[in-house]
């Protein structure tokens, strides 16, 4: 399964709704969720008609970006926890993809803990 079925499986819409609605606690987005709400709109863009004439280079390509911006997003720090769940959701494709260890992707692993008061760095 290449990329382009993958993303075509992912149920972006039903998914969507639990994460997009702001947190009474926090009228401003957190930086996490700024890079969180383009990340969705390029993802749903991704994932819309408007990619399916790509040719796989020009794909891969598109793909490339939406990558960058979850390596923005784990890059941010986290303020809490939902700042975190977004990262996961992100990096995940929804829960598609597994998440990469501690050893791989040690900033995400990082601001877990601290999101958890269990030390690293948020």
């Amino acid at each position: 399964m290449n990329r382009r079925e993958m993303f075509a499986a992912v149920p972006v819409i039903g998914c969507m709704g639990f994460v997009a609605a702001p947190a009474a606690a926090s009228p401003s987005p957190s930086p996490v969720g700024v890079i969180f709400e383009q990340w969705k709109q390029y993802n749903a863009w991704l994932n819309g008609p408007a990619t399916r004439e790509m040719d796989e280079d020009e794909f891969e390509a598109a793909c490339d970006v939406r990558c960058n911006l979850e390596d923005q997003m784990i890059a941010t720090p986290a303020r809490d926890a939902k700042d975190v769940l977004m990262m996961l959701i992100a990096y995940s494709e929804f829960g598609i993809s597994d998440m990469p260890c501690k050893n791989h992707l040690p900033k995400f692993w990082e601001q877990v803990s601290a999101v958890l008061g269990e030390g690293g760095a948020a």
